[in-house]
């Protein structure tokens, strides 16, 4: 069920195929329509028996810009495929991708690295063992896990919404994990200065603030405050509680972990640290908007701020995926002087 979920979780926007089902479809279908579902996609998979629908495809010319739509030659067609057979794929894909990595069938030297970057580092002459990219483990795809994701405070439009507003609905959202022990995570960058910390409003001796390499992103630092916190909670905090929530302002750290982005080294990190847990512990991670008033945000926000005046960082390597942004146009030795090599 879990790969079910994933896979569902993943999906795109994307339009549907000759079926007419959509994604979003998919996205609300009850627990017992799923449960369903991953039999239908059982029994297909034991038995090799494909729908013919499923080998059957709408295809659609998109006329190309500025050229003479009267010629075939200038559209390029988009071939649109049924959701439930690529919700499928995707299943059998992270399978196998699993497989490859636990059996050491992939090339351990640059498993993620797109041409073009590895192109630079060579050009570089960076050592590999600079970045953070080798010899992580890929968690596997079917396990579950104890985590919930909560962000239903995206659905308020900034532009619209009061901080006092805001604050209401933290406050409403905060009942109800009133049993649950608080942490607050967020990232800062300032140049080329990078930052992350963890908040810890019952134990402030437990908070923590680390500065990354330069020139890393900023959702690498939000995912850095993200893993300090369950690095703490592991240590110290799971013999005395067994409900966490963690309140990140990075719609997009929590978007990345809830679709288990394993071609992320950062998400497989963290995962590798969740399956770590005590079965008996459960983990939230909540979304609220930043720079509204809610003061363990406000709190974590200073302390990840402070951290950038530190004169060494603490995290010595940069993950590859925060080179990519900028590979076509990052010279060689700007890039060798941006890891500082």
């Amino acid at each position: 069920m879990a790969e079910l979920k994933n896979s569902i979780v993943k999906s795109n926007e994307s339009a549907a195929g000759p079926d007419a089902v959509y994604y979003q479809f998919l996205r609300h279908l009850p627990e017992s329509c799923l449960h369903t579902l991953l039999k239908l996609l059982n029994n297909i998979w034991t038995t090799g028996d494909i729908p013919p629908s499923w080998r059957e495809a709408s295809v659609v010319p998109i006329p190309k810009p500025g050229k003479d739509p009267f010629d075939p030659s200038n559209y390029r067609p988009i071939v649109l495929t049924i959701c439930l057979c690529k919700t499928l794929e995707r299943m059998v894909s992270d399978r196998l991708v699993h497989m490859l990595e636990s059996r050491d069938l992939l090339s351990k030297s640059e498993p993620n690295l797109v041409a073009s970057t590895f192109e630079h580092i060579k050009n570089a002459k960076i050592n590999l063992n600079t970045i953070d990219n080798l010899n992580v483990q890929c968690p596997p795809p079917w396990e579950e896990h104890n985590i919930k994701f909560d962000i239903s405070l995206r659905k308020q439009n900034k532009e619209n919404t009061s901080e006092v507003a805001y604050q209401k609905e933290f406050f409403r959202i905060k009942e109800t994990f009133s049993n649950h022990y608080a942490v607050f995570t967020d990232g800062s960058k300032l140049e080329e200065k990078v930052t992350a910390a963890a908040y810890f409003p019952e134990h402030l001796d437990r908070s923590k603030a680390t500065r990354l390499r330069d020139g890393a992103s900023v959702l690498s630092a939000e995912l850095e405050g993200i893993a300090l916190a369950l690095t703490e909670i592991k240590k110290k905090l799971t013999k005395y509680h067994k409900n966490f929530v963690i309140y990140s302002n990075s719609l997009s750290a929590l978007q990345a972990i809830q679709s288990k982005s394993f071609k992320a080294i950062d998400i497989r990190r963290l995962y590798n640290l969740i399956r770590k847990f005590p079965p008996y512990v459960h983990i939230s991670f909540v979304w609220i908007p930043a720079h509204v008033g809610i003061q363990g945000n406000e709190n974590v926000d200073k302390l990840a701020k402070a951290a950038l005046n530190r004169a060494s960082c603490s995290v010595k390597l940069i993950c590859w995926s925060d080179l990519k942004p900028k590979n076509k146009r990052l010279h060689p030795l700007r890039l060798a002087k941006k890891l500082g090599c």
